[in-house]
């Protein structure tokens, strides 16, 4: 069994928390990305800390994976861990759950080399592939109910505004002062 029953317990105490004090559900996410040498980011996101890499095809050093890999790593993640959620709460037991998703593009419109190639996904399908010993209709309900409320999911399936602030200095600030090189994997900070 993959979920546990303290997931289900910790889900019921947060919801109940945030139906009590609805404005506490409202938060900004902050991650920070640097650019290091030859294509190489790193990423901090609160005490976690990861390296996102180009190919060396595209001159990178191939430092980690890609973006794309973050992305797709993003959406798949959320997926799993929304159906695992949904299926502790609803007393669903799950033995083995995957997700695969799979993303087409076309690499002609991120370098602009054609106008009428679009730069991101063309499509994106997810499979999920699910044992569990609950009938058919019940794993579906899960996951279907799961899907209504999955972040990542109307993250990935709706057009959302997006901003850009710009700042730019004329010397290095002590904000590009460079942290401690990670390794490839993610890490938590201690």
């Amino acid at each position: 069994m993959l979920q546990s029953k303290s997931i289900g317990s910790a889900l019921e105490r947060e919801i109940e928390a945030l139906t009590e004090e609805p404005a506490s559900g409202r938060v900004t996410a902050r991650t920070r990305v640097t650019l290091r040498p030859q294509l190489e980011c790193l990423i901090e996101d609160g005490g976690w800390t990861m390296t996102a890499g180009a190919p060396a095809t595209t001159g990178g050093n191939e430092a980690g994976p890609d973006p794309d890999a973050f992305g797709r790593g993003a959406l798949g993640s959320c997926l799993a861990m929304g159906y695992a959620t949904l299926a502790s709460r609803m007393g669903v037991e799950i033995e083995e759950l995957m997700v695969e998703v799979l993303a087409e593009f076309d690499r002609r419109g991120e370098l602009g080399i054609a106008d009428e190639v679009m730069p991101g996904y063309q499509t994106i399908t997810y499979r999920v592939t699910v044992v569990s010993p609950a009938p058919t209709d019940v794993v579906q309900l899960v996951l279907d109910t799961a899907d209504r409320y999955n972040r990542y999911r109307d993250i990935f399936g709706r057009t959302i505004p997006i901003a850009r602030e710009v700042h730019i200095h004329t010397h290095r600030s002590a904000a590009f002062m460079p942290a401690a090189r990670p390794v490839a994997h993610a890490q938590k900070k201690l």
